[in-house]
């Protein structure tokens, strides 16, 4: 594969059984909780246990245990792992809401282990045509999206950009065109059997069944791939990443997408990048979203919200970016002193978290350390000077933590160059 990153030697893994179809679009309705939870479209292989039974096992049992079972099941490419695992994200997305604190080290925990492993996963098996089905890709984006939550953890995706945007624009275009594949075989076998007219009810609930499941799997890789894209560009510092966006053909396909979409989670995303990307882009991305004509493909979502309902509250938000998204476009051609953007749309950027209801709460990261940065009155805490992830609250749990694990997972900063670069984390 051609790539120059050093993410590299990560097993691929193809276990989406079956063929799925296109399931249509989803309502705007939808809330962000239920668009932004698993939406597995492969049958479990044996039984698992409900979600409350897995949050109650989260909340109660050996955190270094969990994080291993985690990483376990992540790493093995079995279908049986692969669900297993997905099980266990349900879990922890219900966590959020149930105890933040355990939901927090988890996450914290999860970010410093298997990062590396899925960046690396990305870039290997980014380019698979069947990459919006797979499972494992699926709980990649997952654990990815829940790592911007620590804030150690959102640079280090920052800090990948370069190699990180174009993964993320392959992928988005793979899931685009899988929907008109599966779209088109649909609307085929509606004519088949409509000619035949020989289908039982049975396999028609069947059907519709697999649609559905189909359409909220790609719906769950596009949520998150967009979410991960900007918190990355939000955070990153590179003036590289935003050239890469214009180069590698992400911005036509964000335009593209939002042209497309009737999922006001995914329209709404797309939106604060074009937003970011037309104040921060330069001349460049400016003169592309003038080109794509990006503020007509942002009426036709804000249309499509009022015919469907008018009092949505994600409508002043998605009216709020597209106004802004006009003023960034007025300012570059001179017209902004002329038609100046309404002022109640001026709001602080900030990234968007897969738990936008939970703030961050930072743990050591000594196993058996209860201590954390936000509930103790003394010093902030270090960072790890080679990873830049684990973070302890005194030398002794650093040097505990060295010999208990920390030295085999610990792996250094790297800048593009491959050498190592020291960055303070930023608030």
């Amino acid at each position: 594969m051609k790539k120059r990153s050093r993410y590299t030697g990560i097993p691929r893994s193809n276990d989406a059984d079956g063929d799925m179809q296109d399931g249509g679009s989803s309502s705007p309705a939808t809330s962000s909780q239920s668009a932004y939870q698993s939406t597995s479209s492969m049958q479990a292989t044996r039984l698992l246990p409900p979600t409350s039974k897995v949050v109650a096992a989260l909340r109660h049992g050996d955190l270094e245990g969990h994080v291993r079972n985690f990483g376990r099941h992540l790493r093995r490419p079995g279908a049986e792992d692969q669900t297993t695992l997905d099980q266990l994200l349900d879990g922890l997305d219900d966590l959020s809401s149930v105890d933040k604190y355990i939901y927090c080290r988890i996450v914290q925990r999860l970010a410093e282990t298997l990062l590396e492993h899925c960046l690396g996963y990305l870039c290997t098996d980014a380019g698979n045509p069947d990459v919006c089905l797979d499972l494992k890709m699926q709980s990649v984006l997952r654990i990815l999206w829940m790592s911007c939550l620590y804030p150690p953890a959102l640079q280090r995706i920052a800090q990948a950009g370069v190699d990180l945007i174009p993964m993320m624009n392959r992928l988005i275009l793979s899931c685009l065109r899988t929907s008109e594949n599966l779209r088109e075989n649909k609307a085929n076998r509606r004519h088949e059997q409509q000619r035949e007219r020989k289908i039982s009810r049975e396999s028609v609930s069947s059907a519709s069944e697999e649609l559905v499941l189909s359409s909220y799997s790609m719906n769950s890789v596009v949520v998150s791939a967009l979410a991960i894209s900007y918190n990355c560009l939000y955070a990153s510092w590179d003036r590289d990443v935003i050239v890469v966006c214009c180069q590698c053909g992400f911005i036509r396909t964000v335009v593209s997408l939002l042209s497309r979409t009737r999922n006001i989670i995914i329209g709404e995303t797309c939106l604060r990048i074009l937003d970011l990307m037309g104040q921060s882009g330069g001349n460049t991305s400016r003169t592309l979203l003038r080109e794509y004509q990006v503020m007509k493909e942002a009426s036709r979502l804000w249309h499509y919200m009022i015919r469907r309902d008018l009092i949505t509250k994600s409508g002043f938000l998605v009216a709020g970016l597209i106004a802004r998204l006009g003023e960034n476009l007025r300012q570059a051609d001179g017209t902004y002193t002329e038609w100046t953007c309404n002022p109640g749309t001026t709001s602080k950027r900030a990234p968007v978290y897969r738990t936008p209801h939970l703030k961050m709460i930072r743990w050591c990261s000594s196993p058996g350390c209860n201590r954390s940065e936000e509930l103790k009155n003394g010093p902030k805490f270090r960072l790890c000077s080679r990873c830049r992830l684990s973070r302890y609250c005194s030398e002794d749990c650093q040097r505990f933590h060295w010999n208990r694990g920390h030295k085999v997972e610990c792996f250094p900063l790297m800048s593009r160059d491959h050498s190592v670069t020291v960055q303070e984390e930023r608030s």
